[in-house]
Protein backbone atom coordinates (compact mmCIF):
# COMPACT_ATOMS: atom_id res chain seq x y z
CA UNK A 1 0.00 0.00 0.00
CA UNK A 2 2.84 2.84 1.08
CA UNK A 3 4.35 1.67 -2.48
CA UNK A 4 1.52 2.59 -4.30
CA UNK A 5 0.95 5.79 -2.15
CA UNK A 6 4.43 6.84 -3.33
CA UNK A 7 4.11 5.71 -6.75
CA UNK A 8 1.10 7.54 -7.18
CA UNK A 9 2.33 11.07 -5.39
CA UNK A 10 5.29 10.29 -8.41
CA UNK A 11 2.68 10.55 -11.04
CA UNK A 12 0.92 13.47 -9.15
CA UNK A 13 3.97 15.35 -9.05
CA UNK A 14 5.41 14.79 -12.96
CA UNK A 15 2.04 16.06 -13.86
CA UNK A 16 2.08 19.40 -12.03
CA UNK A 17 5.59 19.98 -13.67
CA UNK A 18 4.62 18.95 -17.01
CA UNK A 19 1.43 21.75 -16.82
CA UNK A 20 3.94 24.21 -15.33
CA UNK A 21 6.39 24.00 -18.16
CA UNK A 22 3.68 24.23 -20.29
CA UNK A 23 2.02 27.60 -18.91
CA UNK A 24 5.40 28.68 -19.03
CA UNK A 25 6.38 28.39 -22.56
CA UNK A 26 4.29 30.83 -24.26
CA UNK A 27 5.64 33.79 -21.81
CA UNK A 28 9.11 32.41 -22.96
CA UNK A 29 8.45 32.77 -26.67
CA UNK A 30 6.69 36.44 -25.99
CA UNK A 31 10.03 37.59 -24.48
CA UNK A 32 11.92 36.41 -27.35
CA UNK A 33 9.80 37.75 -30.16
CA UNK A 34 10.09 41.18 -27.98
CA UNK A 35 13.74 40.97 -27.96
CA UNK A 36 13.94 39.86 -32.28
CA UNK A 37 11.10 42.75 -32.94
CA UNK A 38 13.62 45.29 -30.51
CA UNK A 39 16.82 43.78 -32.75
CA UNK A 40 15.23 44.65 -36.22
CA UNK A 41 13.95 48.20 -34.86
CA UNK A 42 17.54 49.17 -34.07
CA UNK A 43 18.61 47.82 -37.11
CA UNK A 44 16.41 50.34 -38.93
CA UNK A 45 17.33 53.18 -37.04
CA UNK A 46 20.96 52.24 -36.71
CA UNK A 47 21.65 55.06 -39.66
CA UNK A 48 19.52 58.18 -37.85
CA UNK A 49 21.48 58.00 -34.74
CA UNK A 50 23.74 60.91 -34.23
CA UNK A 51 27.05 59.70 -32.63
CA UNK A 52 27.75 61.81 -29.50
CA UNK A 53 31.21 61.24 -30.74
CA UNK A 54 32.80 64.90 -32.10
CA UNK A 55 35.72 67.52 -32.08
CA UNK A 56 35.56 70.27 -29.40
CA UNK A 57 36.44 72.75 -32.26
CA UNK A 58 34.55 72.15 -35.18
CA UNK A 59 37.10 74.34 -37.19
CA UNK A 60 40.32 73.34 -35.33
CA UNK A 61 41.69 71.07 -38.07
CA UNK A 62 40.25 73.22 -41.25
CA UNK A 63 43.01 75.11 -42.81
CA UNK A 64 42.22 78.77 -43.45
CA UNK A 65 42.60 78.45 -47.03
CA UNK A 66 39.14 76.24 -47.10
CA UNK A 67 37.67 78.49 -44.36
CA UNK A 68 37.66 81.95 -46.31
CA UNK A 69 36.40 79.86 -49.45
CA UNK A 70 33.36 78.37 -47.45
CA UNK A 71 32.77 81.61 -45.99
CA UNK A 72 32.58 83.02 -49.77
CA UNK A 73 30.63 80.46 -50.43
CA UNK A 74 28.27 79.98 -48.00
CA UNK A 75 28.40 84.08 -47.13
CA UNK A 76 28.26 83.53 -43.17
CA UNK A 77 31.28 82.15 -40.86
CA UNK A 78 32.33 78.47 -41.36
CA UNK A 79 32.04 77.76 -37.07
CA UNK A 80 28.59 77.94 -37.75
CA UNK A 81 28.21 76.89 -41.12
CA UNK A 82 30.34 73.54 -41.26
CA UNK A 83 30.00 70.01 -40.44
CA UNK A 84 32.68 67.48 -39.51
CA UNK A 85 31.68 63.80 -41.96
CA UNK A 86 33.88 61.84 -41.58
CA UNK A 87 38.00 61.71 -41.07
CA UNK A 88 39.83 58.47 -42.34
CA UNK A 89 43.23 57.01 -43.72
CA UNK A 90 42.60 56.10 -47.38
CA UNK A 91 42.51 52.91 -48.32
CA UNK A 92 43.46 50.93 -51.36
CA UNK A 93 39.34 50.08 -52.32
CA UNK A 94 39.09 54.39 -52.07
CA UNK A 95 42.10 54.79 -54.38
CA UNK A 96 40.66 51.83 -56.79
CA UNK A 97 39.91 53.34 -60.13
CA UNK A 98 37.93 50.37 -60.88
CA UNK A 99 35.69 50.64 -58.19
CA UNK A 100 35.43 54.76 -58.18
CA UNK A 101 34.25 56.02 -54.89
CA UNK A 102 35.85 56.84 -51.51
CA UNK A 103 33.51 55.07 -48.71
CA UNK A 104 31.92 56.69 -45.71
CA UNK A 105 30.74 54.44 -43.28
CA UNK A 106 27.68 55.56 -41.55
CA UNK A 107 28.92 54.10 -38.08
CA UNK A 108 32.29 56.40 -38.44
CA UNK A 109 30.17 59.38 -39.53
CA UNK A 110 30.21 61.94 -37.31
CA UNK A 111 27.15 63.68 -37.32
CA UNK A 112 23.84 63.00 -39.86
CA UNK A 113 23.13 66.94 -39.48
CA UNK A 114 24.31 68.05 -42.58
CA UNK A 115 21.62 66.36 -44.51
CA UNK A 116 17.85 68.00 -44.78
CA UNK A 117 15.23 65.24 -44.34
CA UNK A 118 14.32 65.31 -48.01
CA UNK A 119 18.29 64.49 -48.65
CA UNK A 120 18.13 61.78 -46.16
CA UNK A 121 15.40 60.15 -47.77
CA UNK A 122 16.46 60.52 -51.22
CA UNK A 123 19.55 58.91 -50.08
CA UNK A 124 17.41 55.72 -48.41
CA UNK A 125 15.83 55.20 -51.77
CA UNK A 126 19.66 55.10 -52.84
CA UNK A 127 19.18 57.98 -55.24
CA UNK A 128 22.51 60.09 -56.43
CA UNK A 129 22.66 63.41 -54.80
CA UNK A 130 24.86 65.86 -56.50
CA UNK A 131 27.36 67.71 -54.55
CA UNK A 132 30.11 70.85 -54.84
CA UNK A 133 33.52 69.48 -53.72
CA UNK A 134 36.08 71.78 -52.88
CA UNK A 135 39.55 69.76 -52.69
CA UNK A 136 43.26 71.40 -52.94
CA UNK A 137 45.23 69.94 -56.19
CA UNK A 138 48.62 69.24 -55.65
CA UNK A 139 49.86 70.41 -58.72
CA UNK A 140 51.85 73.50 -58.50
CA UNK A 141 51.64 76.90 -60.66
CA UNK A 142 54.43 77.98 -62.80
CA UNK A 143 55.91 80.22 -60.74
CA UNK A 144 55.90 77.39 -57.99
CA UNK A 145 53.23 78.64 -55.60
CA UNK A 146 49.88 75.92 -54.51
CA UNK A 147 47.15 75.95 -56.58
CA UNK A 148 43.99 77.48 -55.58
CA UNK A 149 41.33 75.17 -54.49
CA UNK A 150 39.04 73.87 -57.19
CA UNK A 151 35.35 73.04 -57.30
CA UNK A 152 34.23 69.31 -58.65
CA UNK A 153 30.74 67.90 -58.95
CA UNK A 154 30.64 64.70 -57.20
CA UNK A 155 27.87 62.31 -56.54
CA UNK A 156 26.78 61.70 -53.34
CA UNK A 157 24.86 58.46 -52.72
CA UNK A 158 23.92 55.33 -50.13
CA UNK A 159 24.73 51.44 -50.31
CA UNK A 160 23.39 49.03 -47.98
CA UNK A 161 25.57 46.40 -48.35
CA UNK A 162 24.15 43.19 -46.66
CA UNK A 163 25.90 41.12 -43.58
CA UNK A 164 24.65 37.83 -43.93
CA UNK A 165 22.97 36.44 -46.77
CA UNK A 166 20.48 34.31 -44.99
CA UNK A 167 18.88 37.48 -42.93
CA UNK A 168 18.42 40.59 -45.03
CA UNK A 169 17.84 42.45 -41.86
CA UNK A 170 21.97 42.79 -41.42
CA UNK A 171 22.75 45.46 -43.77
CA UNK A 172 25.94 47.69 -43.09
CA UNK A 173 24.94 51.29 -43.80
CA UNK A 174 27.82 53.21 -45.69
CA UNK A 175 27.79 56.61 -47.67
CA UNK A 176 29.88 57.09 -51.06
CA UNK A 177 31.28 59.65 -52.93
CA UNK A 178 31.43 58.01 -56.38
CA UNK A 179 31.14 60.29 -60.26
CA UNK A 180 34.24 62.42 -60.50
CA UNK A 181 36.11 60.77 -57.46
CA UNK A 182 38.74 59.39 -59.62
CA UNK A 183 39.15 62.44 -61.22
CA UNK A 184 39.76 64.10 -57.82
CA UNK A 185 41.88 61.44 -56.59
CA UNK A 186 44.36 62.33 -59.39
CA UNK A 187 44.63 66.00 -59.11
CA UNK A 188 44.85 65.89 -55.33
CA UNK A 189 47.54 63.30 -55.48
CA UNK A 190 46.28 60.82 -53.28
CA UNK A 191 47.79 57.70 -52.15
CA UNK A 192 46.92 54.85 -49.84
CA UNK A 193 47.31 55.88 -46.60
CA UNK A 194 46.66 59.92 -46.98
CA UNK A 195 44.46 61.40 -43.75
CA UNK A 196 41.57 62.77 -45.13
CA UNK A 197 38.82 65.19 -43.74
CA UNK A 198 35.36 65.73 -45.19
CA UNK A 199 33.57 68.61 -44.02
CA UNK A 200 30.12 69.75 -45.24
CA UNK A 201 28.32 73.35 -45.60
CA UNK A 202 25.64 75.01 -47.34
CA UNK A 203 26.47 77.75 -50.09
CA UNK A 204 24.23 80.62 -50.60
CA UNK A 205 21.63 79.06 -51.95
CA UNK A 206 21.30 76.22 -49.55
CA UNK A 207 22.92 73.64 -51.45
CA UNK A 208 24.74 70.70 -49.89
CA UNK A 209 28.47 71.36 -50.36
CA UNK A 210 31.92 69.54 -49.00
CA UNK A 211 35.28 70.20 -48.52
CA UNK A 212 37.94 67.49 -48.78
CA UNK A 213 41.14 68.10 -46.91
CA UNK A 214 44.23 66.29 -46.43
CA UNK A 215 45.76 66.35 -42.64
CA UNK A 216 49.34 67.15 -42.41
CA UNK A 217 49.58 64.88 -39.82
CA UNK A 218 53.51 66.10 -39.48
CA UNK A 219 52.20 69.99 -39.19
CA UNK A 220 49.86 68.74 -36.82
CA UNK A 221 52.64 66.58 -34.63
CA UNK A 222 54.71 69.81 -34.23
CA UNK A 223 51.71 72.51 -33.57
CA UNK A 224 50.96 69.69 -30.32
CA UNK A 225 54.72 69.39 -29.17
Amino acid sequence: MAEFMQLKNALIQKSHHHTSTLNTQPEDHKVEDEKDERKKRQRRDKIERIPKRGITNPTSSLPEEFQREIAKRSGVSPKTSTRMIIQKRLEKTDLNKNHGRISIPCSQVETFEFLTDEEMTCLRKEETITVRLIHKPKKKMKNGMDMPLIETPIGLRQWNLHKSMGDPEKVNPQYVLRTGWNKVVLEDGFVRGDFVQIWAFRDAQDNLSMALVKVDEQEDAETLT
